[in-house]
């Protein structure tokens, strides 16, 4: 909805359409919502980097 919107504005603003009185988006929610990060910060990298996983990887003979 939000790029129909930029299209139509832009349509306007280059006289490729007409206004009407009733913006047909004026009643719609094009904004985006803040969401919380969920990326891992640069020390959480460096504390996975430095796990020391060879013992994930070794055999195990009985």
């Amino acid at each position: 909805m939000r790029n129909l919107r930029a299209i139509y504005n832009k349509a306007i603003a280059d006289k490729l359409l007409i206004p009407i009185l009733d913006n047909p988006f004026g009643e719609v929610y094009t904004g985006a919502k803040s969401t919380l990060k969920r990326a891992l910060s640069k020390e959480e990298m460096s504390q996975i980097h430095s796990l020391d996983f060879t013992q994930l990887f070794e055999t195990k003979s009985i």
